[in-house]
């Protein structure tokens, strides 16, 4: 139930599609307090926060597939556009 609501309270129609695709990935997906979205992998124990502010920045999105790529998740292979 609670990964249902993290696709909800993300604003930006972009990273809504991330946020399902990350879950469908089996990836855990959480959003903290101040609307970020938190991305683990069970299985390697790796944790990372993604902001989910300003993805029409070039900068933001490349950090955000770099950061995604350090869980073990490549948005560019899958085919995900984030900005």
């Amino acid at each position: 139930m609670r990964l249902y609501f993290a696709s909800l309270q993300v604003k930006d129609k972009h990273m809504r599609k991330l946020v399902t695709s990350l879950k469908k990935a089996g990836l855990e997906v959480s959003i903290t307090a101040k609307g970020h979205v938190r991305v683990v992998n069970k299985n390697t124990n790796k944790q990372v926060v993604v902001s989910s502010n300003r993805t029409r920045d070039r900068r933001t999105v490349l950090e955000i597939h770099k950061d995604l790529r350090s869980v073990g998740f490549d948005a560019k292979a899958e085919g995900i556009s984030i900005g």
